[in-house]
């Protein structure tokens, strides 16, 4: 059976969100896994990393990840193949599946290639437990001259914890519909600056200002770590649905790669 095939999907539906019925468990079982913590010290910022808070800053930080979408939302922590450490952010699509941006795992201009990846969902501050990654991959076309619509890749864990802590949906929209769209996102840029520890989530709302045939354009506040945070909005059952993911920004917009229908046909070769 083909993975597209696995997945519950009709046409103008999200694939792979929390309609399903989630297996009962204790949250608590997710502060600490059984892999061990990452002891880590995270490479400085990228002193040209896209990534800003437009005018005034309007996140909020989560003091409480135990709900739906906060809990989806995933801390990740790379090891590159020099051995330097780095943050992003992904989100759970799938049982077994994270998806987040291409540039998390591969930069060719910083010479950056992933090695090794945990991740931990729904992480504050320095408390919680890691899952190492089974496996991962970037987009074919970001192998090579890495176009921002190909700046989308997946993770694979080694046990379905979607299917007790839920899975955002994904859908494409066409223009229309998401023109003014109001959005939120949320994921855990490194704030070390201002004093958060490294794990603490934030979160922000805005509006689709601008749609492009591959970007989503808002105002939505970010900062270097928030690369591969979903942005999403909320259905009529109040289920969050992806369209797009944060990876690019200036002073003035920033920018989410849409999810297109090639897009997320890709996701539903990657969903596990």
């Amino acid at each position: 059976m083909s993975m597209a095939s696995q997945c519950k999907t009709a046409a103008g539906e999200p694939i792979a969100g929390s309609r399903d019925s989630l297996e009962q468990t204790d949250l608590q079982e997710f502060v600490g896994h059984d892999a061990p913590p990452v002891p880590f010290v995270p490479s400085a910022p990228y002193e040209s990393e896209p990534m800003n808070v437009i005018d005034s800053d309007d996140r909020k930080v989560i003091t409480d990840t135990r709900p739906i979408p906060w809990r989806m939302v995933c801390h990740l922590v790379v090891e590159n193949d020099q051995g330097a450490f780095f943050t992003g952010t992904g989100w759970l699509g799938g049982p077994s599946t994270v998806y987040t941006a291409s540039h998390v795992l591969l930069n060719g201009p910083r010479s950056h290639r992933a090695r090794r990846v945990w991740v931990i969902p729904g992480r504050i501050g320095n408390f919680g437990g890691t899952i190492e990654a089974v496996g991962f991959a970037t987009h074919p076309q970001w192998e090579g001259s890495q176009p921002a619509g190909a700046d989308i890749a997946a993770i694979w864990l080694p046990t379905p914890i979607g299917r007790q802590l839920g899975t955002f949906g994904f859908r494409a929209l066409a223009d229309a519909s998401l023109d003014q769209l109001p959005v939120e996102s949320a994921g855990y840029p490194d704030e070390r600056k201002q004093g958060y520890p490294i794990g603490t989530p934030m979160c922000c709302n805005d509006r689709i200002r601008a749609v492009l045939p591959q970007l989503l354009a808002t105002q939505l506040d970010t900062e270097v770590g928030q690369s591969g945070s979903p942005v999403f909005f909320r259905d009529a059952q109040g289920l969050p649905i992806v369209l797009g993911i944060h990876a690019y920004g200036s002073r003035k917009v920033n920018h989410a790669v849409r999810l297109t229908k090639s897009v997320v046909d890709q996701f539903i070769v990657w969903w596990r």
